[in-house]
């Protein structure tokens, strides 16, 4: 296959490409799914294919296709689109950034493979955290968990030299508990997911799991109303990384950028922030689940700072980007899969702890709540208005936590929001895993942040 791959990116570079690359991509997956009691769903799947990308003139051509004998017919797409599009196009004209050239085979990093397991020990496992989820409490009145593994072989190669070969693997479990009781319903969920393989589920037990979604979702019938004013507010882990990743990390992606719909745009090198806040982008942190070595466009991954001390430091890039704008390749070139070409895309995205310790936040605040977990929201990138939803807060009286309040929002202006960061604390946790979308694409995503005190935020 490499011999098959090289060859043709060689041709095309014949043929007048300024720069050509080749995804190879197979893999299997399985999907299982237990609820109220009954397995309802048990799928497997294969996926193969090839997507190629040709760069002509500054303009881009790509194909795929899930047929390896049909892989002259998808790279003889990709060349006559760019060069059609070439004479064209009205866009700016560039030329990718030229990374050094890399030759490396990788290996996953599951150490117990989704394969190695038989279906029944799946199965076993997802019936005993969905029974635990019911077994809570005479409460619940609905309770599903949800798997999907998956394991496969990408190859990259690309007309700079470069040869990566690398083995994936993933798991994800998702876990509903609904809970009921005089006319009142409360959901609660949470997920499990890692690039490891089944020796994760010892240090982090679905079982165990189930059992704290199930209980959230009956406290969460007891839980007030969440109040409904301007007032202090301490960010918990999760809800941080999500501002994190919505507010800031979308608004950094060059692409983004470039289009003119990010509000950091001809902001680079200014204060937008306060001294507390740092935030980075780093696909290089071991088994988290944005973690790479590689992006799909063959430049090695790096630590990124987005925010430094309050300053707009850095932004994300593809080779493309970064061409445009002149600045160094970032390895932010990401693709769902072989049919979609990369585009900018987050990894791990999340603030940097302060030195603060974590009950100090609470105590420095008279009136104030504290909001955990995330239930949904919107951003927009190029006005900076957002609101978030968390799944459950606790009022805050003279410097302690008091009742459970439920459903609360956050609203207001990334960089209004930003410039009120007082307080950030020293227990920073990189542990959301999900799947970030945009532009029709998925891919694995983390985010996180350390406790931090927002001097003022719009509660609902």
């Amino acid at each position: 296959m490499r011999e098959k791959l090289e060859r043709k990116v060689g041709e095309l570079s014949k043929k007048g490409a300024d720069y050509a690359d080749i995804r190879f991509e197979r893999g299997t997956s399985e999907s299982l799914n237990v609820k109220d009691g009954s397995v309802e769903e048990i799928e497997s799947s294969n996926s193969r294919g090839i997507g190629i990308r040709v760069l002509y003139d500054g303009s881009w051509g790509f194909g795929s296709t899930n047929s390896v004998e049909k892989l002259d017919k998808a790279s003889k797409k990709a060349f006559k689109t760019a060069k059609t599009l070439s004479k064209v196009t009205k866009k700016e004209k560039f030329s990718v950034n030229q990374d050094k050239s890399f030759d490396e085979k990788m290996s996953s990093d599951a150490k117990i493979s989704p394969s190695s397991i038989s279906l029944d020990q799946k199965l076993a496992i997802l019936e005993e955290a969905e029974r635990s989820i019911r077994e809570v409490s005479d409460k619940i009145k609905s309770s599903q968990v949800s798997y999907n593994d998956y394991e496969g072989n990408k190859i990259f190669v690309n007309s700079d030299g470069s040869f990566l070969e690398k083995e994936e693997s993933s798991l994800i479990i998702f876990l509903v508990s609904t809970a009921k009781k005089n006319g009142k319903i409360e959901s609660y969920r949470d997920r499990l997911a890692t690039k490891k393989g089944f020796e994760y589920f010892k240090r982090n037990d679905p079982v165990k799991k189930a059992v704290e979604v199930g209980k959230m979702s009956e406290k969460l019938l007891t839980a007030e109303k969440s109040p409904s004013k301007r007032m202090p507010v301490i960010l918990g882990d999760r809800l941080g990384g999500l501002f994190a990743h919505e507010a800031v990390g979308h608004a950094a992606e060059a692409d983004t950028y470039l289009s003119g719909d990010s509000i950091f745009k001809g902001k680079k090198g200014e204060k937008i922030a306060s001294e507390q806040v740092s935030i980075t982008d780093d696909p290089t942190i071991k088994e988290k689940f944005g973690s790479y070595r590689y992006d799909d466009e063959g430049v090695r991954s790096k630590r990124t700072e987005i925010i430094k001390d309050g300053r707009l430091e850095g932004l994300l890039h593809s080779r493309e980007t970064a061409s445009r704008m002149n600045e160094k390749l970032t390895g932010n070139g990401r693709a769902e899969s072989y049919n979609c070409r990369p585009i900018v895309r987050m990894s791990n995205t999340f603030f940097e702890e302060g030195d603060i310790k974590k009950e100090e936040l609470i105590r420095s605040m008279k009136n104030g709540i504290f909001l955990e977990g995330f239930k949904g929201g919107q951003v927009s990138t190029k006005e900076g208005n957002f609101t978030f939803g968390a799944t459950h807060g606790y009022i805050i009286r003279d410097g302690e936590r008091k009742e459970m309040v439920k459903n609360p929002t956050i609203s207001g202006r990334t960089l209004e929001v930003l410039k009120k960061i007082s307080m950030v604390a020293k227990n920073l946790e990189i542990g959301d895993p999900g799947f970030c979308g945009k532009s029709g694409q998925s891919v694995m995503a983390d985010n996180g942040a350390p406790w931090m005190k927002v001097d003022e935020m719009v509660v609902g």
